[in-house]
């Protein structure tokens, strides 16, 4: 905290001050604050149990949800082993969204294909409940039509509570 404050005391123009101050405040006035307890088994889609999430300090409600599809963009082929994720995110109106990284790849292993998956920016006006991370080898992923736990691909859910820092999940 004293290096924060001996920053923010050597800049002289007030409206950095502000625009610093305003980022650690919408950081941690937006943020899932129960476990909505994403779910990933035996189906082609995903759903999580109710929850409750701040968005720009004001507190919402969520009921639990079934049946949302993951991103068509997410197509994972049946060549070497191949690396995807995406956010599951809520906004004010409690509508569910989802924002997909891109595809890995690599014929080393999936390590390497997970290495450089890139997570997208979280727009504005969304709290993101939970992050899905779906990993293949030598199998073929379709969104809508594969389970997330078939037979050679690798599902891990990661449900977030409190404030999210994107890079820390992968």
């Amino acid at each position: 905290m004293q290096i924060i404050k001996k920053r923010l005391n050597a800049i002289y123009n007030r409206q950095e001050v502000i625009e610093i101050m305003h980022c650690f405040e919408s950081l941690f006035n937006t943020q899932n604050l129960v476990s909505t307890a994403l779910t990933a088994g035996a189906a082609a889609t995903f759903g999580g149990s109710a929850g409750m999430y701040m968005l720009n300090g004001q507190i919402y409600t969520l009921a639990s949800f079934t049946t949302q599809a993951v991103p068509a963009s997410l197509a994972l082929s049946a060549t070497g082993f191949n690396a995807a994720a995406f956010y599951v995110g809520v906004d004010k109106t409690g509508t569910i969204s989802t924002y997909a990284s891109n595809i890995s790849s690599s014929t080393v292993s999936a390590a390497n294909a997970l290495a450089t998956v890139d997570l997208p920016a979280i727009p504005d006006g969304i709290v993101i409940l939970g992050l899905y991370v779906i990993q293949s080898a030598a199998t073929a992923f379709t969104p809508g039509t594969t389970l997330l736990n078939a037979a050679g691909i690798t599902t891990t859910v990661i449900n977030t509570v409190g404030p999210l820092y994107p890079y820390t999940l992968i």
